[in-house]
């Protein structure tokens, strides 16, 4: 019975000594937070038709926290927008907004950002 108690006690240091502790994140948006590395493609509305990959670029995006809670704001480097972080999914902060998107890690993103009926643009990249 002491041989017992003696090895679960030996095990039981040895377990914990190699398990390291894990760092809390105190807000949920601190893992979406950084610069992207993203692909910028675009498409234009003409003449009925949409004519896709008007241009390939590769941009930085940067994404920083708001003040008010669930809500991330993405500097595309010519305008910020806010969104709000729902499940990994990034709606219009405000009513009306032609953007939205979603992550689909803490380093992978996907947007899509319509400024005009007539131009969309789409944004794919990790984080750097």
């Amino acid at each position: 019975m002491k041989k017992v108690v003696i090895i679960s006690f030996v095990w039981f240091l040895i377990c914990t000594a190699f398990n390291s502790p894990k760092a809390l994140i105190s807000d949920y948006r601190d893992g979406y937070v950084g610069k992207y590395f993203c692909k910028k493609s675009s498409s234009r509305f003409q003449g009925g038709k949409i004519a896709p990959a008007v241009s390939s670029d590769t941009i930085t995006i940067t994404i920083s926290k708001d003040a008010l809670d669930s809500v991330l704001q993405i500097n595309l480097g010519q305008q910020i927008l806010k969104v709000k972080l729902i499940n990994k999914v990034l709606q219009p902060y405000t009513q009306g907004g032609h953007y939205g998107g979603r992550f689909f890690a803490n380093d992978s993103l996907s947007f899509s950002f319509s400024p005009s009926l007539a131009i969309s643009y789409r944004y794919l990249g990790k984080k750097k």
